[in-house]
């Protein structure tokens, strides 16, 4: 078997296929390309910078009650499940935040109990004066459904700005070695995992927070109306899928330490790394079992 390894840009980020086939690389990148047009397909669904996405249309229409496909309203009630858990520090509506002007104002509606979703009507309504944003679930879930979508690939991995999703094994190996990058110095790696097909997911500045500050957007935004700041720098999630390990990893980033490993333990399979301002690294009792020996 041959790594044959196909990128391209979405979503804001580098996307990258890497898979070890026996097939042409024609044949591979035929594969790979089934992958990338997942990731445009929901690009133009949940984009809040298009303004003919289908997230678009209904922050266009917040206050009334729009039809909506099935994949959005479930994207949403996923995002309300997690609201629920969190007390609010997850919040699907934080899209008024992730603009300066938003920022300045220091203050959003959060009603997110307010937002309505009939599944069998295909309907949704948020409240007036509200923006959803999804972005924290829908790079994940993208990754999944990528994977999905190339059914004949036995081992390769999927990453979307650091989010990666495992399927098999590199050949030769029992393990993936992935490794963490030093948020304090993004070119080099502060320590390595071994990870079995699965997901892990990172939230940080790593990828976007440079970039996103000169176009004078924002990567993370706490959405809680409080002062508190997170401690965390990078919070690591592994979880069985990408959108779980996604969305878990920004929910937990404006927790504190001990709550932030208790929350994401509590969903079956899930672990968590925490980096904190001085460097120190913090495993939760799951993770431990993925440090190189």
């Amino acid at each position: 078997m041959q790594l044959r390894t196909f990128e391209k840009n979405s979503m804001g980020t580098r996307v990258t296929v890497s898979l070890y086939s026996g097939t042409t690389k024609e044949e591979a990148r035929i594969s790979a390309e089934r992958a990338f047009d997942v990731f445009r397909d929901l690009e133009g669904r949940f984009s809040t910078y298009l303004e003919d996405s289908e997230i678009s249309f209904i922050n266009k229409n917040a206050g009334e009650t729009v039809q909506a496909t099935t994949l959005m309203i479930d994207t949403i009630a996923y995002a309300l499940t997690l609201a629920k858990e969190t007390g609010g520090i997850f919040n699907p509506l934080v899209g008024l935040l992730t603009t300066p002007e938003g920022i300045s104002k220091k203050t959003a509606p959060f009603a997110h109990l307010d937002i309505k979703i009939d599944l069998e009507k295909k309907t949704v309504s948020t409240p007036a004066g509200t923006a959803l944003d999804l972005n924290s679930i829908v790079k994940g879930m993208a990754i999944d459904m990528a994977l999905d979508a190339m059914p004949e690939e036995e081992n390769l991995m999927i990453e979307a700005g650091g989010d990666i999703r495992l399927k098999g094994l590199p050949p030769g190996e029992n393990t993936w070695k992935i490794g963490i990058r030093n948020p304090m110095d993004p070119k080099k790696i502060i320590t390595v995992l071994n990870l079995r097909p699965g997901a892990i997911c990172t939230t940080g500045g790593y990828f976007r927070e440079e970039k996103a500050a000169r176009e004078k957007r924002f990567h993370l935004v706490n959405p809680r109306d409080d002062k508190n700041k997170s401690i965390a720098v990078s919070m690591t999630v592994i979880a069985a899928t990408a959108k779980e390990a996604d969305a878990l990893s920004t929910a937990a980033f404006f927790m504190d330490i001990g709550q932030a490993v208790q929350f994401v333990e509590s969903h079956p399979g899930a672990s968590c790394l925490i980096i904190d301002l001085k460097n120190n690294l913090f495993a939760s009792d799951r993770m431990k079992s993925n440090f190189l020996t």
